[in-house]
């Protein structure tokens, strides 16, 4: 095996043989997605921070609504179970409850 055909490691652990015309258009392939990689990492990272800071903007407003609402709904909820339970009782026919049947 010629010197210039063997295998070498590059730095992130893939193998890769040295030497030759299809190495360099590999390599410049690699540097070229390398690129390609930081670039979409940093566009990615930018619109994250973006969109994060509008939505836990929103989501605060959102939760603060929803525990007034919750809130609300409970005691509403207390009281229409109380309300239920008094007309459940006035509207037992009298016959129901007379034990003279």
């Amino acid at each position: 095996m010629p010197l210039s055909r063997k295998l070498a490691k590059s730095g992130d652990g893939s193998e890769h043989r040295t030497g030759g015309v299809s190495n360099r258009i590999q390599v410049d392939m690699q540097e070229d997605n390398d690129v390609l990689k930081e670039q979409v990492a940093l566009h990615e990272k930018k619109g994250k921070k973006k969109r994060k800071r509008l939505w836990s903007r929103k989501n605060m407003k959102w939760n603060k609504d929803n525990a007034k609402k919750r809130k609300q709904d409970n005691i509403a909820g207390a009281h229409l179970q109380d309300l239920n339970e008094k007309v459940s009782m006035e509207s037992t026919p009298f016959w129901s409850t007379d034990s003279r049947i």
